[in-house]
C-alpha cells in the first residue's frame, strides 16, 4: 500500500481482507512496519539492512452483521531476540496442558543414581540439605543405559491441600553409584537383621590393602548370592585388614515386605480373568508370593479371598479389564506396581543359614586381579557374635573345626536324633551340646536342611558308611582339642590303661568321655594299640615323669582352642588374678580350671609375659570394650571343654560349691585325724579298765591277740 508515517515513524502499509465465517465476521487488517530505510533501535540484519519491526496492527469490520468494530494495537520496545533465561513461554507451575503434543521424550535415567538434593517450601522458608541415593526400576525390570540428561529441579504442587515444594539437584551421578551408597537398613527393626563377619586368611601387606574397595565390593556380590539374597540386602559392609587374616563386616537384612510390590484395591476383582486360582493359601503374602515367582506366566495382579483362602492370579494389570465390586467385597484386588517376574527373596533365617552353609563348603571365595596376577580368597569363618541381641542364637562355624567331614556319605540305620530347619554349624552346636546320649558323629542334608545326630563314632565300623549325594558325614575329631608332643611319654606309670586301641581319635575319645577323674591328656602307642588316660597336663608334669620314647606320642588338653582372640588390645582394671612368666598356652589352662570365680577371658602382654585373668569378657557376661595395647592380646572364653558354648557357670566341670575352708592343709588334717584315732584307742582302754575296776572283774580272762595276715600269692 505504500509508506506513510506511523507515530513519527515511516512505516510500510500492508493491508489485507478477512473473513471469519463463525463470527459472521469481515473486516480489514492493516499492517504497519518500519521502512527499510528507517534505522530501529533493533539494530541490523545479518544482511546489514536495518532490522524491520511492527509498530502498529488496525482492525475495522463487521461483526456477527451487527456489530461495528475498529481496533488499533500499537507495539513499542519490540525485541528480535530473547533473554535465554525467559521463562514467558514456560507452562505455568500447576497448570496442565491435556492433550498437549510432546516435542520431547521424558529423559530415561539408570537404574541407579546418586545426588545431593536441597528442598525448599514456601511455608518453611529455611532450605533442608541432605544425601540421597535412589533405585529407579524400568518396567521391564532390566537396567538402561540412560541418556545424558540429568534432572535439575522438581516442583511439586497440590492446590487442593494446598501444598507446593521446590526439590533442587545437585552432584547428580548415575556413572559412579556403587552399591554401597544404597542403605536401606534404617526400613527395618533390629529382629529383622544379622550382623555377621566373615574371616579370610592370608598376607595382607600394603600393596594389597590398596584393593580395598575391590575387596569390599567383590565381598557384597558373593555373599549375597551365596545367602540367596539381593545386593541390596547385604548393608553396613566393612572390609578391615590385618597382617595376617582381613576381616569382611556386614548386616543382612530380611526380604522386603512382598506386598510393597502391589496397589490394593479393596473389595475389587478384576472380572473375567482369572488365569490360575489355587486353594487353600492361608495368607495374603503367599499369594503375593505366588504370583511374583509365578514361571507360567507374567502375573500382573492378584485377587485373595480371605474367608475362602482362594488365591486367583492374573496376566493382566488392573487398566488392562474391567474391575467391578467382590460379592459381599470378600476379596481384595492387588496390582502389581513393578513390572515383569522379580527375583524371589529368601527369609532372613533361610538367607543366613545359606551363607553359614556356604562357608562351611568353602564357596565364599573372591577373585581380585592385581597387577600381575589374580588371587583367589576363600572365607574360613562367619560368625554373628558381633552383635549383642537377646533374640538372635550365638553362631561361628568355628564349632566346625571338631568333626571331620566326609563329602557324600552317610551311616545308614543309626539315627539317634532328627532335626529340622537348621545350617550345618547348628547341627554340630546340637551334637555338641546334647545331654541324652554321647553325639559322635552327624549328618546333613543339603536338600531339606535335615540333620541326623548319632551315637555311633563311624571310626569304630568304617564298614557301615554308605556314599549318598547331597548329605555329609561328619565324625567328631577328638584330637583337636589337645597338642600332640611326639616321641615322648608322661603317663607310662598311669593306671588307666586301655588295649587294642588303634586310632589316636579313640584314645582322645577315652580322655574326654572318661568320668572317674577330669582326664587332661593321655600317652598313644599306636604299635602295641595301648592308651594311657592322665590327669596330669604336661605344664604340670615333673621332669622326671617326662621321658623320650619313639614309640608313643603324648596328647595334652590344647586350652587355647577354647578362646577367640583380638590383636593388640587389653581390658582395662577388670583382673581378678594376675600370673607372671608363663605362657599364653599355661594362661588359657589357668583361666580354664580356674575355681575361685568364673573365668571369661584373659589379657596376655607378651612384653613381659604377664597373664590376666578376668571374669569380663566382650560378650555375654559383664560385657566391657576394649583399649588399645601394642604388647597385650585379648582371649575371650567360647567354649566349655566338651564343646558347648561358654557361659558363666564355674560348677559345671569342677562340681558343686565346696563347703567351707576350715583353714589346714591337707597335711595338716591328715596328722589331726591321726591323732583323733590315737586318743580314741587311748580312752576305749581306759574305759575298759574302769569297768573291770569298778565291776571287780578281774583281767586274766581277757586275751588280746594279734595276727599277721599275708595275703596270698
Amino acid at each position: 500500500m505504500g509508506q506513510i508515517p506511523i507515530r513519527g515513524v515511516q512505516c510500510d502499509w500492508w493491508q489485507a481482507q478477512v473473513t471469519w465465517p463463525q463470527l459472521e465476521s469481515v473486516f480489514t487488517l492493516n499492517y504497519y512496519f518500519t521502512a527499510q530505510t528507517w534505522q530501529t533501535a533493533a539494530g541490523f540484519t545479518d544482511q546489514g539492512t536495518f532490522q524491520v519491526v511492527p509498530v502498529r496492527a488496525e482492525i475495522c469490520g463487521l461483526a456477527n452483521k451487527t456489530h461495528n468494530f475498529h481496533h488499533i494495537y500499537d507495539y513499542a520496545d519490540f525485541q528480535v531476540t530473547l533473554d535465554p533465561l525467559t521463562t514467558v513461554f514456560e507452562t505455568p507451575a500447576g497448570v496442565v496442558c491435556p492433550g498437549r503434543v510432546q516435542t520431547r521424550t521424558l529423559p530415561k535415567l539408570k537404574n541407579a543414581f546418586i545426588y545431593r538434593e536441597e528442598i525448599i517450601s514456601p511455608s518453611n522458608i529455611a532450605a533442608t540439605e541432605a544425601d540421597n541415593s535412589q533405585i529407579s526400576q524400568n518396567d521391564d525390570g532390566n537396567a538402561d543405559q540412560g541418556d545424558s540428561a540429568i534432572p535439575i529441579q522438581l516442583r511439586i504442587s497440590v492446590p487442593s491441600i494446598p501444598y507446593s515444594a521446590t526439590y533442587n539437584f545437585y552432584n547428580f551421578d548415575q556413572e559412579d553409584a556403587e552399591i554401597t551408597s544404597f542403605d536401606v537398613s534404617t526400613c527395618y527393626t533390629q529382629e529383622q537383621q544379622i550382623g555377621f563377619k566373615l574371616t579370610f586368611y592370608g598376607t595382607f601387606d600394603a600393596p594389597v590393602k590398596a584393593y580395598k574397595t575391590i575387596f569390599l565390593l567383590n565381598t557384597i556380590s558373593t555373599a549375597a548370592a551365596a545367602a540367596g539374597v539381593s545386593p541390596l540386602r547385604i548393608a553396613n559392609a566393612q572390609f578391615y585388614f590385618q597382617p595376617d587374616q582381613a576381616f569382611f563386616v556386614a548386616t543382612l537384612l530380611d526380604q522386603a515386605p512382598v506386598l510393597q510390590r502391589y496397589r490394593k484395591l479393596a473389595g475389587q476383582v478384576l472380572q473375567y480373568n482369572n488365569d490360575a486360582v489355587v486353594n487353600n493359601i492361608m495368607d495374603v503374602n503367599d499369594c503375593a508370593n505366588l504370583c511374583l515367582s509365578n514361571g507360567n506366566f507374567t502375573c500382573n495382579s492378584f485377587e485373595y479371598c480371605q474367608a475362602s483362602s482362594i488365591c486367583t492370579l492374573s496376566k493382566k494389570h488392573t487398566n488392562d479389564g474391567t474391575v467391578v465390586p467382590s460379592a459381599g467385597k470378600q476379596c481384595d484386588l492387588y496390582d502389581r506396581t513393578l513390572g515383569g517376574n522379580a527375583y524371589q527373596e529368601v527369609q532372613l533365617q533361610q538367607a543366613w543359614q545359606n551363607l553359614r552353609n556356604a562357608v562351611i563348603k568353602r564357596l565364599v571365595k573372591i577373585n581380585i586381579a592385581f597387577d600381575k596376577n589374580t588371587q583367589t580368597y576363600t572365607a574360613s569363618d562367619v560368625s554373628n557374635d558381633i552383635v549383642n541381641t537377646d533374640t538372635m542364637t550365638p553362631s561361628a562355624t568355628s564349632l566346625l573345626q571338631n568333626y571331620r567331614p566326609m563329602v557324600n556319605r552317610y551311616v545308614p540305620n543309626f539315627d539317634d536324633m532328627i532335626l529340622t530347619g537348621m545350617s550345618i554349624d547348628d547341627c554340630a552346636q546340637a551334637c555338641n551340646s546334647q545331654e541324652t546320649f554321647i553325639c559322635n558323629s552327624f549328618e546333613y542334608q543339603y536338600g531339606t536342611s535335615e540333620c541326623y545326630l548319632s551315637h555311633l563314632h563311624p571310626d569304630e565300623q568304617p564298614d557301615k558308611i554308605k556314599s549318598a549325594n547331597g548329605v555329609d558325614l561328619y565324625i567328631r575329631d577328638y584330637t583337636t582339642k589337645f597338642a600332640e608332643t611326639a616321641g615322648t611319654t608322661v603317663l607310662s606309670s598311669s593306671n588307666v590303661i586301655y588295649q587294642g586301641i588303634y586310632d589316636t581319635n579313640n584314645c582322645a575319645r577315652l580322655c574326654v568321655d572318661y568320668n572317674e577323674f577330669s582326664c587332661k591328656s593321655f600317652d598313644f602307642c599306636p604299635d602295641i594299640g595301648t592308651c594311657f588316660l592322665g590327669k596330669t597336663h604336661l605344664y604340670d608334669a615333673p621332669k622326671s615323669q617326662i621321658k623320650a620314647d619313639p614309640m608313643c606320642n603324648h596328647w595334652s588338653r590344647n586350652y587355647i582352642d577354647d578362646f577367640s582372640y583380638t590383636k593388640r588390645s587389653y581390658i582395662r582394671m577388670t583382673n581378678d588374678r594376675v600370673i607372671s612368666g608363663i605362657t599364653v598356652q599355661q594362661c588359657a589352662k589357668l583361666c580354664v580350671e580356674e575355681q575361685t570365680f568364673s573365668c571369661a577371658s584373659f589379657d596376655y602382654c607378651g612384653n613381659y609375659t604377664e597373664c590376666r585373668l578376668t571374669s569380663a569378657s566382650l560378650k555375654n557376661v559383664g560385657q566391657v570394650t576394649l583399649e588399645s595395647n601394642l604388647y597385650c592380646d585379648v582371649y575371650t572364653r567360647q567354649y566349655f571343654p566338651d564343646g558347648t558354648s561358654y557361659i558363666a557357670n564355674p560348677s559345671k566341670y569342677y562340681g558343686t560349691t565346696q563347703a567351707p575352708s576350715t583353714g589346714l592343709s591337707s597335711g595338716a588334717a591328715g596328722g589331726l585325724a591321726f591323732g583323733m584315732i590315737i586318743l580314741g584307742i587311748v580312752l576305749t582302754i581306759l574305759g575298759i579298765f574302769i569297768y573291770f575296776k569298778v565291776t571287780g572283774k578281774g583281767m586274766d580272762d581277757m586275751r588280746i591277740q594279734f595276727t599277721k595276715q599275708v595275703d596270698e600269692e
